[in-house]
């Protein structure tokens, strides 16, 4: 790595730093030639110049040259031919008959004049703002020459030169860059330099992934987060990294899934609400949480047309571009960073469950009243089935001990008794105290940077371990990247680089994570730490069709040889069936620059991504669900008198799947850039044009299931699949019983686009500026009506820096202002629809070897993509010195030709299709606006707001046959035109008597009859939308964030809040009807008297003759307009305590930087619903809860070299 740099005369130096040797060490030695000090060196050289010659010694040994390049005029070519020989030989016979004379200090060696002696200033100083606050990451440099360095936390700095009146340069974003000339600097010498805040506004760069602009040309709404507000906090993934940061971006409830300016598209299930993700200039199918925080520089967020219609018919839901980070040059860097997080266990009392003895009451309640149903307990019990005895249906162990003590086995004492012991258990704090854990997590990441006049590369390795909440649930993923970057020349530059992640994850059945999976006075251990087996429970294996046992069969059974026992405990069977999975995810790109002359660049650029994994499932033979397995498949031979267990006999159940998908972009483009002047006016032209070739392969999906399975032989059972999924056997337990048609699968998609784009930007004395671009995308499930082929997706826009007139100058307190408006297309495809007709091959019931093909999803030649028509209006601007930054920005998005079922003409074939036939708009406003209120020696202090409010509301919409209840159950499916899309629809509470509740219909009248003893003789359900009343959105209406910033000399605090509202939530109301749930509300434990008006009385409590009607009330008291209550609520999201070592104690350590940070995440939050109602751990629309979002604990630290 050769170091170019000039003498206060201008006269060129070179020097070859070394490399930091124990580089080695870290697994980076694949993709850096380091050296290493050795005691010999072997070198052959022949008449070569001398320059040569120490810079091939140079990357031998690793030693640094430093000379002024005016001695190498009369150097003598060199001839060389050592071998094995020691350093201090090669040296003698380097500088022989030279005339100049060299000396080493420590590893540099420093070439002189035999008559001068010249020794290396090292220069000491550190740099503040105006008001007396230290400066970090402040770049330093001597004028002339290439030697750097950067500020400490403290400001402080080290920099080494051999003039004795160097001119040092300080350049920080944000600051106008100064050169502070110095004279006969001696070596013990320590200065201050002072910057001044500069107007960096029109000096910041936008990066849209095609191209990189200035922000004075844009027009366009972006927001750009830097990787010190990245490194603010110990980010979770990047999608946290982004909370709370951009106006208009919000996470949807429990998931990473992010919106940006509310829905655009109506099939939220096959139509991704995800923004599109470039990282370093290319779409990538890589999710953010998948992408290492680490590895970032910096995000760049697009939000209007103008800044995201280049990307087409990907663009509806907003782009964000990530650029990587890159080497510096003249810079060797490490950084090392390991952080530790803990999730304590959720707080299940946030869940207002019932007791157990609320419990054991309603359950004793719901039995007798069952029990009036027929003419006594035994004709009740024929209804749950027995061995031979109709279908079986599982009943709880209540109902057993009831059935005990009704069939004489147990008196009404010992019943009783049963039942108050019972009072004494809880399943669920079993559950939580055995099955939980808290989660933990351990990052580490490792990251070295080089760079050069030549090529910059950029190499981390990341490692990430996680233990899960539930025992034996874990992952494990290795992440490693490079990138590096060549100026081959004046005119050409290469970029190459590859990202590899492998991860491994165990994660238990899906059936174990329920922690209602009992009754909840039931046990998992016992006083002593025992497990405690329960005879049966409500857990069918879950592989056919098997019935469910219930306390008779499973007592019968026990007792048998030919069958196995059903007794569970959830410990013994959580590393049964652990699902297996481990992926492999490659990502290799490349680009080559050519600059044809200084405004016209040509750029090549290919991606290719692949996506595996491989998941595997193994449940052993002694395992529940294949002992119940066993059972339910086992026969009874009349003729011999014996059970027979032909279909699953010994061994196991091995399941397999793999998936595999493939990405590939291809893109040429062209780029111009032109400034001139033409008089007093000086004009500028930015303009791109190209072409992007892609391919997408939907999952490879293959599987295959085995029974009978020994691990050891790798041996099964061969299975008869098509038998026993369709005609099944006649099992003695559950007659006829089916195994799920789990044979080998494989479905495979293919999806191919090609695009032509352009895009160009003019402006008017960096004071006017135009911009337009245009995209035409042409994909194979697009349909063939010419019509629609080449709709162009396109933008416009216009902007103002009004704080570049001649009139604003006067205007000291304003230092930035800019307008501008932007309209635009977007679009948003679904890959699920297709412009052809969709056939699939079954075989005959009668005869299997005949297959023939039917038709699965009818043709639709003009099939399009969903377009959104956006109109943006921005301000950004920023004042009193710079300390007070933000922006504005008013927006209308309109989506038109949206898909959505709707109803045909039944003679096309079928009753509904999904076309592109529907519309909505979305409104809104984004307020961004941050300050650095004061600065001084010791305390800084800043703020950051960030506001967005979203109006929505569908336009056009055809639904003629939907009932009211779909609308109540199901927003995101069924929605009124004029109404925000996703809205709480509910009926219209008319009151109630004696306890029980009714309603309105459409025509305002009640829906139940009362006598005059105020029982209900009639009740009628409401299957009118017209009915319902719209409560509201489900999707919030704004959201936003404030966070501070307050720093304490090397301490800094940072504290998070978000908030979000404007929509409602239903009240988590108990259902009238019967209930059959394990965990139940707190409010069953407050039933109806006389004297409570607003409690409605429980299915239990219905007489008998009207008892059907509880179903039919129930519903609508679940979603009446009395249970509707606001979902707005303000969180703590995050409090971080950074403290970076002075730079005393980081000199005797030998490293750069030293920062450990202390942080808690989810510490405390206000809802308006109250009752520990958290809306982002709820169901809004369904009226249940999730289990509450725990608190966090997490430390990281980070030492650079």
């Amino acid at each position: 790595m050769t170091i170019f740099t000039r003498n206060k005369c201008g006269k060129p130096f070179y020097c070859f730093p070394r490399t930091k040797t124990f580089i080695l060490t870290l697994c980076f030695s694949a993709f850096f030639a380091c050296s290493v000090w050795a005691q010999t060196v072997t070198i052959n050289l022949k008449n070569v110049p001398f320059e040569k010659a120490i810079a091939d010694i140079s990357k031998k040994t690793g030693y640094q040259f430093l000379f002024d390049a005016a001695y190498l005029k009369n150097a003598v070519p060199v001839t060389l031919n050592v071998s094995n020989a020691e350093f201090s030989e090669l040296m003698r016979q380097l500088f022989n008959g030279q005339p100049f004379t060299y000396e080493i200090n420590k590893k540099v060696i420093i070439i002189k004049s035999k008559t001068l002696q010249v020794n290396p200033i090292q220069i000491r100083g550190r740099v503040i703002d105006t008001t007396g606050v230290p400066l970090p990451g402040v770049e330093v440099r001597i004028k002339g020459e290439s030697a750097a360095a950067k500020t400490a936390m403290d400001g402080s700095f080290t920099i080494t030169t051999l003039n004795s009146s160097p001119t040092v340069v300080t350049r920080s974003i944000g600051f106008t860059t100064k050169e502070t000339q110095l004279f006969n600097v001696q070596p013990a010498s320590y200065f201050t330099v002072v910057m001044n805040v500069g107007n960096s506004n029109l000096k910041e760069v936008v990066v849209t992934g095609y191209q990189i602009l200035s922000k004075e040309r844009s027009t366009a709404s972006i927001v750009k987060v830097d990787s010190a507000t990245l490194n603010q906090q110990l980010n979770v993934s990047l999608v946290t990294a982004l909370e709370g940061r951009v106006a208009g971006l919000r996470l949807t409830n429990g998931t990473n899934d992010i919106v940006m300016r509310g829905p655009a598209t109506f099939l939220t299930s096959s139509i991704t609400t995800y923004p599109l993700i470039v990282v370093d200039g290319l779409p990538t199918n890589y999710r953010l949480e998948e992408i290492n925080p680490y590895d970032v520089a910096s995000i760049y967020v697009l939000k209007d047309a103008a800044a995201a219609s280049i990307y087409g018919s990907q663009s509806a839901n907003g782009v964000i571009v990530i650029t990587t980070k890159s080497g510096t040059k003249n810079t060797v860097s490490i950084n090392a960073n390991a952080d530790f997080f803990v999730n304590q266990k959720p707080d299940i009392n946030k869940m207002h469950y019932a007791s157990t003895g609320q419990i054991i009451d309603y359950e004793t309640a719901k039995y007798k009243s069952e029990v009036q149903n027929y003419a006594n307990a035994g004709a009740m019990f024929n209804y749950y089935g027995d061995i031979g005895n109709g279908t079986i249906r599982y009943y709880s162990p209540l109902y057993q001990l009831f059935r005990d003590q009704y069939e004489g086995r147990i008196t009404t004492d010992q019943l009783n008794s049963t039942l108050n012991n019972w009072r004494g258990n809880d399943y669920i704090r079993d559950y939580v105290n055995n099955v939980w854990q808290n989660e933990t997590r351990n990052r580490y990441n490792l990251s070295l940077s080089s760079g050069s006049a030549k090529s910059n590369t950029y190499v981390s390795l990341n490692y990430d371990e996680n233990a899960f909440r539930i025992k034996y649930n874990q992952s494990k993923a290795l992440n490693m990247y490079f990138k590096s970057a060549f100026n081959v020349n004046k005119w050409l530059t290469a970029t190459m680089g590859l990202n590899g992640q492998y991860t491994m994850s165990d994660a238990t059945d899906n059936s174990y994570s329920d922690y209602g999976l009992q009754e909840r006075y039931q046990r998992i251990v016992d006083g002593n730490g025992n497990h405690v087996l329960s005879d049966y429970v409500n857990l069918s294996d879950g592989f056919g069709n098997s019935g469910n046992m219930n306390g008779v069969v499973a007592s019968k059974i026990k007792g048998l040889a030919d069958f196995k026992p059903v007794s569970f405990n959830i410990l013994d069977e959580l590393q049964n069936g652990i699902t297996q999975r481990r992926a492999l995810n490659l990502r290799a790109f490349t680009n080559l620059g050519v600059k044809f002359y200084k405004d016209l660049r040509y750029d090549i650029s290919f991606q290719y991504e692949i996506k595996n994994s491989n998941t595997e499932q193994f449940y052993s033979a002694d395992s529940y669900k294949m002992r119940y397995l066993y059972d339910a498949f086992t026969t009874f031979n009349t003729a011999t008198g014996k059970y027979e267990h032909n279909v699953i006999n010994t061994g196991g159940r091995f399941a397999q799947s793999n998936a595999r998908s493939y990405d590939y972009t291809f893109r040429q483009q062209l780029n111009y850039d032109h400034t001139f002047k033409q008089g007093s006016n000086e004009h500028n032209i930015t303009a791109i044009g190209g072409f992007e070739m892609r391919e997408t392969q939907t999952p490879r999906f293959l599987s295959d299931t085995r029974y009978s399975y020994n691990p050891q032989l790798l041996t099964a059972q061969p299975v008869d699949w098509y038998t026993l999924s369709n005609t099944g056997v006649t099992g003695y337990l559950f007659g006829r019983t089916t195994l799920g048609s789990n044979a080998t699968k494989q479905s495979i998609g293919l999806i191919r686009s090609i695009s032509y784009y352009g895009n160009a930007s003019y402006m008017l004395n960096s004071k006017y500026n135009l911009t337009g671009s245009v995209r035409v995308d042409q994909a194979s499930f697009f349909g063939l009506d010419p019509k629609y082929k080449w709709r162009p997706i396109w933008s416009a826009g216009a902007g103002w820096n009004v704080s570049n007139e001649d009139f604003m100058k006067e205007v000291s307190w304003l230092n930035y202002l800019k307008a501008r408006v932007t309209y635009g297309i977007n679009g948003n495809s679904d890959v699920s629809s297709f412009a052809y007709a969709v056939a699939s091959l079954k075989s005959d019931v009668l005869f299997p070897s005949v297959s023939y093909p039917t038709i699965t999803t009818f043709p639709n030649p003009k099939l399009r993509w969903e377009t959104t028509q956006t109109t943006n209006l921005g301000f950004d601007f920023a004042v009193l010195k710079n300390r007070i930054k933000g922006s504005i920005d008013l927006y209308n998005r309109y989506s038109k030709d949206l898909l959505s079922t709707n109803e045909l003409d039944p003679t096309v074939g079928t009753l509904s299709r999904v076309i592109n036939n529907g519309s909505m708009r979305n409104r809104g406003i984004e307020l961004s606006l941050s300050s650095d209120w004061f600065r001084t020696n010791d305390w800084t202090l800043g703020s950051t707001i960030v506001y967005a409010y979203n109006k929505n509301k569908v336009i056009d919409v055809y639904f003629t046959n939907a009932s009211a209840t779909s609308y109540v159950s199901a927003p995101g499916n069924y929605y009124f035109a004029n109404a925000p899309y996703q809205s709480i629809y509910a009926y219209r509470y008319a009151g109630m008597t004696n306890g029980y509740p009714y309603y309105y219909d459409q025509n305002g009248k009640p829906n139940v009859t009362f006598d005059s003893n105020g029982t209900p003789t009639s009740v009628v359900s409401i299957n009118t939308p017209a009915a319902l009343v719209n409560m509201g959105s489900v999707l919030p209406i704004w959201n936003g964030s404030f966070s501070q910033r307050i720093g304490y000399k090397n301490l800094q605090l940072n504290v998070l809040f978000i908030y979000s509202g404007g929509n409602k939530l239903r009240k988590e109301v108990v259902p009238l009807s019967a209930i059959t749930s394990n965990v139940m509300n707190e409010g069953i434990g407050t039933l109806y008297t006389n004297g409570n008006t607003d409690v409605p009385r429980l299915y239990f409590e219905y007489p008998n003759s009207i008892k059907s009607y509880a179903s039919t009330l129930s519903s609508m008291w679940v979603n009446g307009d009395n249970q509707i209550l606001s979902a707005d609520y303000i969180k703590l999201r995050n409090v971080s305590l950074s403290y970076a070592l002075q730079s005393s104690l980081i000199k005797k350590l030998h490293v750069n930087t030293v920062k450990l940070t202390a942080q808690v995440n989810n510490l405390w939050y206000w809802s308006a619903a109250g009752k520990d109602i958290d809306p982002e751990a709820y169901s809004l629309n369904g009226g249940s809860r999730s289990l509450p979002i725990p608190r966090s604990f997490l430390v990281g630290l980070n030492v650079g070299f």
